[in-house]
């Protein structure tokens, strides 16, 4: 895996020590959206290893029972339920609303791309 680093105003580059890398269990990668812009968001982290100052996203701290700074831990989501394409059909999908879908640890866990997240709508039905 990559070295974690980030940067600051001016360009320099500092690593970044993660903390908390652990595995969860989730019922479901699918969850019914409040967002005005969506049906359903996918989140297949809780956390992010970049720890922006001015993230959005830094309340989900307080759901995670974390101790660690927002930035200093992330949480990977496993789930053995397949995400039921038929519950999506004319439905809008924000792939993570609170999280970095794509950040360093999927290099490691490959959760997007295993799961097939992207392609989603319509694969099953072009198969001959």
């Amino acid at each position: 895996m990559k070295r974690l680093v980030y940067a600051d105003e001016n360009d320099n580059v500092f690593p970044i020590q993660m903390n908390t890398e652990k595995e969860i269990q989730v019922k479901d990668y699918l969850t019914k959206s409040n967002l005005p812009a969506s049906d359903y968001v996918i989140n297949p982290y809780v956390g992010c290893p970049h720890g922006c100052k001015y993230c959005y996203a830094s309340f989900m701290k307080r759901f995670t029972g974390h101790k660690e700074e927002w930035g200093n831990f992330i949480d990977i989501k496993r789930c053995d339920k397949k995400i039921n394409t038929k519950k999506l059909e004319n439905k809008t999908v924000f792939l993570s609303s609170v999280t970095d879908c794509y950040n360093e640890f999927e290099e490691k866990y490959n959760i997007c791309s295993k799961h097939d997240y992207l392609k989603i709508k319509g694969d099953d039905d072009n198969e001959t």
